[in-house]
């Protein structure tokens, strides 16, 4: 069996979206013939915790927790966050989901001096037990989670230091990444400089999407036959015995299930809008929930002041099942991406595909996501971002229609399962068939 050293600085029991690519490779690759070790960061300062999943890690998988000299560790440390690796359910870190002056200077700060992240203190410690573990366990390659770009650039100095081939898996972008804040001309140069160095370098690159693809393509001609687009995807085992949260009886449901950034208030303005055009019958009867952090000022009151309290409900972040439970309860679910966004993939999106619920899309028709639901012929209600009399319209169609299922034949490609063989694949070919470093 080869071995695979995942460099994640987000694992479980972090809880949120951005763990649950690395969590279904450890949890997939060893029926690839994979023994991944994952190194990783001892317990840090977080929005959430979410122990429930902490069963799905295989008992062969190596978990590697390092010291961390970042901000995140140094606040657990200082004050450690109730963190119990054998308890069940989830716990919610209200202080990072609350707006206050010191985490907004804090987060100010870090974009202007913390380059190329606030993670970079976890090179020191990481780096030197990751070079222990890859000589211990004879480690074949490493890959490394980006973000943070961190990850990316200590996977590149393991390769060096051990002399095995690294693959960056990007989970988002990196100067291609809308969210990416570059203060100053410096800090722009600075991270295109990186990212070359460390991207062009690199014995291959997985991304997310297709977008991603052609713009690596475009900047690393060189990398085209060793890059693969590997999507994010739903597990099918994450719903068996998972049963729908209850509702009210004859209520229709429609469901977001993410976090909701401060970027979203605009199209959370066009939902309570969409909700008061919507003819009273139709509205007497729907419900929209959030389900995931919310981190939008103010939310509460703007739906009480549009007098939509029975109709929209933020249910704050649960645990995994949980969430899923009112994905399975739902009769349309909710996409949202920020106006002018025309690259990113919501990693949700992927479980809409599995609970097989009509996906009313608010995001820009002409992006990838929008590609993405035309591909796989799930295209029917998307809604420009911004268009409340489009989206009142698309309710009252699914409504007058009876919610029917979203069906498409082409599900399979975005099961986890068949996504870490395809990263297995990839790494035996990245294996066999290596590059110099230019």
């Amino acid at each position: 069996m080869r071995r695979v050293m995942l460099v994640s600085y987000l694992f479980p029991p972090c809880g949120e979206s951005g763990v649950q690519r690395n969590l279904k490779y450890a949890k997939y690759l060893l029926d690839c013939g994979w023994q991944p070790y994952i190194l990783t960061t001892k317990d840090i300062t977080y929005h959430a915790y979410d122990y429930s999943i902490l069963s799905e890690i295989p008992k062969e998988v190596v978990l590697i927790r390092t010291e961390s000299f970042d901000p995140h560790r140094l606040s657990a440390v200082i004050r450690p966050p109730n963190i119990s690796h054998s308890a069940p359910g989830v716990v919610r870190n209200e202080k990072l989901s609350k707006h206050s002056g010191m985490l907004d200077l804090y987060r100010k700060l870090r974009d202007w001096i913390a380059f190329p992240d606030a993670n970079i203190g976890w090179i020191p410690f990481a780096f030197q037990k990751g070079i222990r573990a890859i000589r211990e366990y004879k480690i074949d390659i490493i890959v490394g989670s980006v973000g943070p770009y961190t990850s990316a650039i200590l996977s590149k100095m393991l390769s060096k230091k051990a002399g095995i081939p690294y693959v960056l898996d990007f989970r988002d972008g990196w100067i291609d990444d809308p969210y990416l804040i570059r203060p100053t001309a410096i800090h722009k140069w600075a991270h295109n400089t990186l990212e070359r160095s460390i991207v062009a370098n690199a014995n291959g690159v997985c991304v997310y999407g297709d977008y991603l693809y052609q713009q690596f393509a475009r900047r690393y001609p060189h990398l085209i036959d060793r890059m693969e687009v590997v999507t994010n995807g739903f597990d099918p085992a994450d719903c068996e015995g998972i049963e729908p949260a209850a509702k009210k009886a004859g209520w229709r449901r429609i469901v977001f299930s993410g976090s909701l950034f401060e970027y979203f208030a605009p199209q959370f303005d066009v939902i309570i809008t969409a909700l008061n055009l919507l003819p009273t019958d139709i509205l007497s009867t729907i419900e929209i929930v959030f389900v995931g952090r919310n981190e939008l000022q103010d939310a509460q009151n703007r739906i009480l002041q549009a007098g939509l309290n029975d109709h929209v409900k933020l249910m704050g972040y649960m645990p995994h099942h949980v969430a899923l439970s009112y994905l399975v309860s739902a009769d349309a679910s909710l996409l949202l991406l920020p106006i002018g966004d025309i690259q990113s993939y919501s990693g949700k999106i992927f479980e809409y595909f599995m609970v097989k619920k009509p996906i009313v899309a608010c995001i820009e028709p002409e992006g990838s996501c929008a590609a993405l639901l035309r591909r796989i012929g799930l295209a029917n209600w998307i809604v420009p971002p911004g268009n409340a009399e489009r989206l009142c319209e698309v309710i009252t169609i699914l409504a007058s229609q009876g919610w029917p299922a979203a069906k498409s034949n082409q599900m399979d490609q975005f099961n986890r399962k068949y996504l870490a063989e395809k990263l297995a694949a990839f790494l035996k070919k990245t294996i066999e068939h290596p590059r110099r470093e230019s």
